[in-house]
């Protein structure tokens, strides 16, 4: 049997997840896990909860909380070499990576994804001060999320962020920082840097189209200027410009960054210590399920591998099925083969559909085709399972064999 670690946080949020914990328990136990259940009972907990979990090689590892501690599950995984697939129930305040990645809050609705989703693997960034999966910062601004008062959290949910960051509007650093990177380096005073691999920040849109499986991150630098920094914010903030002038936007795989400023970096919403800070990314490292819809949009990498490879198996199945459509009759058939389709899941192909042209006036040759297609992909002996349904597309010259669904072979 397949095993499955929850590890929850019984304060994050609102504070209603430990409610549904049997009913989560339920759902993976249907689903064919053996489940066992780790409340965090203090800071950093979550740490060694999933390190554990990691070294006993669990099969899934289910994380329930906010940012912070998904930040903390990171890290204790980040140290194994075996690292298990990753389920996400955000159940925080912000829970900007969620946000990202598009998991909901809804418990149902995640474990669903958990259930029914994709794997792919995520990047993130290693340090001298501890993993971080979508988020190091320094500057204004980046320890709100830390020195919001719980309580404050707990009854205004993301308002009580806006609240703090209120009293900070007009307690600006200057920085004074020499910062590193893969094509080359600059100098200056600067009133915030961020280090992204994510789409959101803080409930905000920093970037407007990440890549989180290419072993870069996005790196965004907001200069120091006297009077005009919190216009800076607001503009990238709200208006997420591609170029505005005093703000810089770099992509690269290493980082240095060189400050004896007093300010504390923040990783993933949690306080880190002050100083130098080195960042290298690890690139697709973090098995994590998503849902199958954002993978083409965030995961490029891997989803045009596997592009490529749908592509290919369609290319060989054309051939073969004009080959043997070709030695079934003898001669050159008036069906044309348009397109074939395949999706691929679990590592394994399926036939979706077949276009073809064929001319109206050889209907009998259109029905044996038909018939030869469904002996083809559904095999003998296979009475109860009904062919695929026969579309009209663009003009009556086209149809289409609509084969989803079907547990067709994936060969000839």
């Amino acid at each position: 049997m397949k095993k499955c670690t929850l590890i929850y946080n019984p304060i994050s949020g609102k504070k209603q997840f430990k409610n549904r914990i049997d009913d989560v328990k339920q759902r993976f136990q249907k689903a064919g896990y053996l489940v066992e259940i780790k409340e965090t009972s203090r800071p950093k907990d979550a740490i060694k909860l999933a390190r554990d979990a990691a070294e006993k090689h669990v099969d899934l590892l289910v994380i329930s909380g906010g940012d912070g501690t998904f930040h903390e599950c990171l890290n204790g995984v980040s140290s194994c070499d075996y690292k298990p697939t990753i389920g996400y129930i955000p159940s925080g305040t912000a829970c900007d990576l969620a946000g990202t990645l598009k998991i909901p809050k809804n418990v149902d609705r995640a474990i669903d994804i958990i259930l029914n989703g994709v794997v792919v693997k995520m990047d993130y960034g290693r340090t001298n001060q501890g993993s971080f999966i979508y988020v190091a910062a320094i500057g204004t601004y980046v320890d709100i999320s830390y020195v919001t008062d719980s309580k404050l959290k707990k009854n205004l949910g993301y308002l009580a962020y806006i609240l703090t960051g209120i009293k900070e509007f007009f307690t600006i650093p200057m920085i004074k920082a020499k910062i590193e990177y893969d094509d080359g380096y600059m100098r200056g005073y600067y009133s915030m840097i961020l280090v992204v691999n994510s789409k959101r920040v803080a409930g905000f849109n920093i970037v407007n189209k990440p890549v989180l499986d290419d072993g870069k991150l996005d790196v965004v630098i907001y200069r120091y200027i006297p009077f005009l920094n919190n216009l800076l914010y607001f503009i990238s903030f709200v208006f997420s410009p591609k170029v505005l002038p005093g703000v810089t936007k770099i992509r690269t795989s290493k980082l240095k960054v060189y400050t004896d400023h007093p300010h504390r970096w923040n990783l993933d919403g949690e306080e880190a210590g002050s100083g130098n800070l080195h960042i290298e990314v690890q690139k697709q490292q973090i098995p994590i399920i998503i849902n199958s819809k954002i993978k083409s949009k965030l995961f490029k990498e891997q989803w045009a591998m596997e592009y490529r490879d749908i592509l290919i198996q369609e290319k060989e199945q054309k051939v073969s099925l004009e080959s043997q459509l070709f030695g079934c009759t003898g001669r050159k058939s008036r069906i044309i083969i348009e397109n074939i389709k395949f999706e691929k899941k679990d590592d394994k192909f399926q036939l979706t559909s077949i276009t073809f042209k064929v001319d109206k006036n050889f209907e009998n040759e259109f029905n044996e085709f038909i018939g030869w297609i469904k002996y083809l992909y559904i095999g003998k002996g296979q009475k109860k399972r009904k062919g695929g349904k026969i579309q009209k597309a663009n003009s009556n010259l086209q149809n289409k064999l609509d084969l989803r669904d079907k547990k067709w072979p994936t060969k000839l």
